[in-house]
């Protein structure tokens, strides 16, 4: 199975209009345009998805939106929360691999979640990160279902070098 990690790209910060807690943050005019350039890119790896999941807060829901809608998939767009902050990977594991999807997965979320859960996703031991910045793509693949210590990272790609790809 492909599980593509996405980060959400760059939003306001807390205090801005409509912003008043980390939960209502959405994304800035900058980060608006670099998940839209670097959505070009990732339709370029991957042209269907078989499941998108995201955490329900704004600045990744709408992230996702605009990575589903490069690939023609905006309505298959999910809000889930357990990929809300504090996600950890056996329980997107879990929800993942409970509906059997057929083909390559997208989720789109929050640091330091997805460094977390690329580490525990390569290892069982737990303790490394691999620096994922806003609106990077991680590649992970898994011979059968997802767990901790069984993916191979088959790619991270900087948000720099999907917008180049487009």
């Amino acid at each position: 199975m492909d599980l593509y990690l996405l980060r959400h790209a760059t939003a306001v910060n807390v205090g801005a209009p409509n912003a008043p807690r980390d939960a209502d943050r959405y994304l800035s005019e900058e980060g608006i345009e670099e998940a839209t350039k670097a959505a070009q890119g990732l339709r370029k790896i991957e042209k269907h998805f078989s499941l998108i999941l995201t955490s329900p807060y704004p600045r990744a829901r709408q992230t996702a939106e605009i990575a589903a809608r490069a690939v023609g998939q905006l309505e298959d767009v999910e809000d889930c929360g357990i990929l809300a902050p504090g996600a950890v990977l056996d329980e997107v594991a879990r929800e993942i691999n409970r509906r059997h999807p057929k083909g390559a997965v997208l989720i789109v979320g929050h640091n330091p979640d997805f460094e977390e859960m690329i580490a525990d996703a390569l290892t069982c031991e737990g303790g490394g990160r691999i620096n994922v910045s806003k609106c990077s793509l991680a590649h992970l693949r898994f011979e059968r279902a997802i767990a901790a210590g069984k993916g191979k990272l088959r790619a991270l790609i900087p948000c720099q070098c999907l917008q180049k790809m487009a």
